[in-house]
């Protein structure tokens, strides 16, 4: 009786350990459910997505670009040790004249509160830039244009001012020696 009641007991704390174990392994799945969900949208706003561990410097590839480049992640992975900030974003152009952005996001922390984990997504806005180069262009241009009509306008109102100053002095010159000349 005592052996079948310790096996009873191995029995349900087997069982115990299962279910616990089983709950744990579907917050797990439902966790990574998450994660890839999220990846998936960032997957359509980014054309690759890496997890970079700053302490190993190993990178996760977790969505690959044919643009992004190894040494490229390098040069990524170095700005990430620089920054001290929350978020960091910037936009560059790269070797084949694409322009690119990229954004660094903190994903996990150490015990003692350091960065240890980031996310590094980037994505191509080269037809975004050229739009707002040529933008920019055409508002130069176009402050330009206006500045000149100015010059000119100004020109204009200069030279009409003393070719209409000129005669009118003279008519009053006359206008008073005849009238000086009637009394």
């Amino acid at each position: 009786i005592i052996c079948v009641i310790y096996v009873l007991l191995a029995l349900l704390l087997f069982l115990r350990y299962r279910v616990s174990r089983s709950r744990t392994e579907k917050r797990s799945i439902l966790q990574d459910q998450k994660r890839l969900r999220v990846i998936n949208a960032l997957g359509h706003a980014y054309s690759s997505i890496s997890l970079v561990n700053l302490k190993t410097e190993e990178i996760e590839i977790l969505k690959s670009s044919e643009n992004m480049k190894p040494d490229q992640q390098g040069d990524v992975l170095s700005k990430a040790h620089q920054e001290e900030r929350e978020t960091l974003s910037f936009t560059a152009r790269t070797v084949d004249e694409r322009w690119m952005t990229m954004i660094i996001v903190p994903q996990g922390y150490d015990k003692d509160g350091k960065l240890c984990t980031v996310l590094v997504a980037n994505r191509d806005v080269t037809e975004e830039k050229e739009r707002e180069i040529a933008q920019d262009r055409n508002l130069r241009n176009a402050l330009a244009a206006a500045e000149h009509a100015n010059r000119a306008k100004t020109v204009f109102l200069n030279n009409m001012s003393h070719d209409i100053r000129t005669p009118m002095n003279a008519v009053i010159g006359f206008t008073a020696l005849a009238y000086q000349s009637l009394r």
